[in-house]
């Protein structure tokens, strides 16, 4: 054998050494079963304050095993300078799928109604106010009903971590928390808001 052969030798176990570095580094494929672990209750909810209102949604998403999957949810805005106060509920049937950490969700009905409706604390039936009311509830309708995609970054018994891509292209996080119960537990009262 000569120099040139060790050196060969050499160089080819050094890039197969590297090689090796480098897969041992990649982070292994997605482990978690995702199909499995979604499955249940999960509670998520949003604050937002901005001049003149505050708006807070919150929601019980159910996943059933079946690919079924039912959101319960509640979206209040409080108008400030008009101490105005609206509260909708929206009942949103989906299907579901999974592939290695890739969640699908696909809407195919979706309800929304008044749950009620405050000016100075006080319940209102004042035509103009409850026609405001129904412009804010449908305005939180969901559009075209088309199938969004979540990549799930981890899931356990207690949390879904996850991003998706908004309707600006751009990437978000959300953080579900794992429940045991339905959305009337959350609902916020005439009152408390």
């Amino acid at each position: 054998m000569n120099f040139k052969n060790l050196k060969n030798i050499r160089n080819t176990l050094g890039a197969m050494s590297l090689f090796l570095l480098a897969c041992l580094a990649m982070p292994p494929a997605f482990a978690q079963d995702v199909s499995k672990q979604i499955v249940g209750r999960w509670y998520i909810r949003s604050d937002v304050q901005n001049e003149g209102y505050k708006f807070t949604l919150h929601s019980v998403q159910e996943y059933f095993p079946n690919g079924a999957m039912t959101e319960n949810k509640q979206h209040i805005t409080k108008f400030i300078e008009r101490d105005l106060v609206i509260s909708c509920i929206k009942i949103k049937d989906y299907s579901w799928s999974a592939t290695g950490n890739m969640l699908y969700q696909k809407p195919l009905s979706e309800n929304i109604s008044i749950d009620f409706v405050t000016q100075a604390g006080q319940v209102t039936s004042d035509a103009s106010t409850l026609d405001i009311a129904k412009r804010v509830c449908e305005a939180s309708k969901g559009g075209v009903l088309q199938t969004s995609e979540f990549k799930i970054k981890k899931i356990d018994a207690k949390e879904n971590i996850y991003s998706y891509i908004n309707d600006d292209g751009v990437e978000k996080f959300g953080t579900d928390l794992r429940t045991q119960y339905r959305m009337p537990k959350y609902l916020i009262k005439i009152g408390e808001y």
